[in-house]
C-alpha cells in the first residue's frame, strides 16, 4: 500500500496524463501539501477517506457529507478544497479518477478520440441538438479516460468488469446524474458494437436507473419564506442589488437559471415594458410584461451595482475573470442560511425551487394550466403537470369520502 506521499505523486502523474492544466495541478499540490503536514502532525503516513474527511473539517471547517452548508465559503471555494481530497480517494480505490471539469470548453483527447469523432457525426445525423451532443461527448470522454487509466489500450478488450468499476465511481453522485450518465454510456456502447469496435454488446451490462422527475415532489416555498429571503438581501451593495433583481425575476416570472444568466440588454424593451427572450432550453420565444418593481430592481443594479465591463449580459460576475453569472446556487444557500429558511436534506434547494413555487401559487389561484405552461415557457402542458402533485387544495377536492365509498359494502 502506497504512503500518502507516494499516492500524491501517482495522482499527479495521472493528472498530467489526463491533460490537466498546469495551474490546476499547482492548486491541487498546494492542498496536498497541507494534507501531508496535517497527517505528519497526527503521525499518519497512509491516506484513508477518514483522514481526508477529518482534514477538511479540522483545517477548513467543511463537512464532507454536507459540503455547502458552511455559509463562509462559496461553492467554488469549497470545491477547490474538497476536490483534491476526492481524487486521492478515487485513485486509491480505482487506480484512476474522473475529470471534474464537466463544463469546461476544453476537449480532452484520448487514444479513442477517433471513435468519439465518429460517434459525434452519428449524433449529428440523428439531429441531436448541439448542447445534447456536447453533453454526450463529455460523458463518453470521461468513460474513455477512466478505462485508459485502467490500462485499456484497445476498445475490443473492454470487459464487463471495466463497466462495473466505472459505475462504482458514481457512488456519491445524485440519482439523476447517475441515470443520465449511464444512459449516455449505454447508447455509446451500443453504437460501438454496431460499428464493430466490440464483438459483444456491452450496453446490456450497464445498469438502468429510473429517475424520472415525476417520481419527485418539487420543493415549494411559503410566502413568508419568500419575504424572508428578500428581506435579508443587502441592497446597499453591488452583489445584493444583483441578487435582489435575480430573485424578483424568478419569484414573479419563474425564469430558468440559464435564461437569467443569458439575459442581455437587448432582451428588455424599456419603451414597451416587455422582456423578450429565446429560451435556452426549448429555443422557443417568450414575451413577458416588465413590472415596474422588477424594472426598478434591474435599473438599480445596472446603474449602481454592475461593474462597468463591456459585456452584453445584464448579470455578470463581480470579480475577474468577468463573464456572465453562471451559477447562483451558493448565493441562494448563503441567503437561506441568513434568513433561517431550512428544507429537509432530500429536498432540492436551488434557484429552480422558486420557479416551482410560482407554478404552485398560480395553481392555487385557479389559473388554467395552459396559462401556467405559457408563463413558464413549457413546450407542452405535459411538462407543467408535475406541479399538480403539489396542488394540495385541489387534490383534497378530488379525494373520495370513505363513508360514501363503503356505504353499500
Amino acid at each position: 500500500m502506497q504512503t500518502l506521499k507516494e499516492l500524491v505523486k501517482l495522482v499527479e502523474k495521472e493528472m498530467n496524463r489526463q491533460q490537466y492544466n498546469v495551474k490546476t495541478i499547482k492548486v491541487y499540490r498546494r492542498e496536498w501539501e497541507r494534507l501531508i503536514e496535517y497527517a505528519e502532525g497526527a503521525e499518519i503516513s497512509h491516506f484513508t477517506s477518514e483522514l481526508g474527511e477529518k482534514f477538511l473539517m479540522d483545517v477548513h471547517g467543511i463537512d464532507w457529507r454536507d459540503p455547502f452548508s458552511n455559509p463562509a465559503y462559496q461553492r467554488d471555494q469549497v470545491n477547490v478544497r474538497r476536490r483534491p481530497i476526492a481524487v486521492l480517494s478515487q485513485f486509491q480505490i480505482h487506480g484512476t479518477f474522473l475529470r471534474n471539469d464537466y463544463y469546461s470548453d476544453n476537449k480532452v483527447k484520448t487514444i479513442f478520440s477517433g471513435l468519439m469523432d465518429e460517434y459525434v457525426i452519428h449524433c449529428k445525423k440523428r439531429y441531436n441538438a448541439e448542447k445534447t451532443i456536447l453533453y454526450k461527448e463529455r460523458a463518453v470522454t470521461r468513460f474513455m479516460l477512466f478505462i485508459e487509466g485502467k490500462g485499456v489500450v484497445a476498445f475490443e478488450t473492454i470487459t464487463p468488469e471495466h463497466i462495473s468499476d466505472y459505475v462504482k465511481t458514481f457512488i456519491h453522485a445524485g440519482k439523476r446524474t447517475v441515470a443520465t450518465q449511464l444512459g449516455e454510456l449505454r447508447m455509446f456502447l451500443r453504437f460501438a458494437h454496431e460499428k464493430g469496435y466490440v464483438q459483444k454488446d456491452l450496453s446490456c451490462v450497464v445498469p438502468q436507473l429510473n429517475s424520472r422527475r415525476s417520481n419527485e415532489l418539487p420543493t415549494i416555498w411559503s410566502e413568508e419564506e419568500i419575504q424572508r429571503i428578500l428581506s435579508v438581501v443587502d441592497r446597499s451593495n453591488a452583489e445584493g442589488k444583483r441578487s435582489y433583481a435575480i430573485y424578483m425575476l424568478v419569484i414573479n416570472y419563474g425564469l430558468r437559471n440559464s435564461d437569467i444568466c443569458n439575459l442581455r440588454f437587448e432582451n428588455i424593451d424599456w419603451n414597451s415594458n416587455k422582456i423578450f427572450i429565446i429560451q435556452d432550453k426549448t429555443k422557443e420565444p417568450l414575451i413577458l410584461p416588465l413590472r415596474p418593481d422588477i424594472g426598478e430592481a434591474i435599473i438599480d443594479y445596472m446603474k449602481y451595482g454592475r461593474p462597468k465591463i463591456d459585456l452584453p449580459y445584464i448579470f455578470i460576475r463581480h470579480h475577474a475573470p468577468y463573464d456572465k453569472v453562471s451559477n447562483f446556487y451558493h448565493i441562494l444557500r448563503r441567503d437561506m442560511n441568513l434568513a433561517g429558511v431550512k428544507f429537509e436534506p432530500h429536498q432540492k434547494k436551488g434557484l429552480h425551487t422558486l420557479r416551482f413555487t410560482l407554478a404552485s401559487k398560480m395553481l392555487a389561484e385557479n389559473v388554467p394550466i395552459e396559462t401556467i405552461s405559457s408563463v413558464l415557457g413549457h413546450k407542452t402542458i405535459h411538462s407543467t403537470k408535475i406541479y399538480l402533485s403539489v396542488d394540495l387544495q385541489h387534490l383534497r377536492d378530488c379525494a373520495l369520502n370513505p363513508e360514501e365509498v363503503f356505504e353499500n359494502v
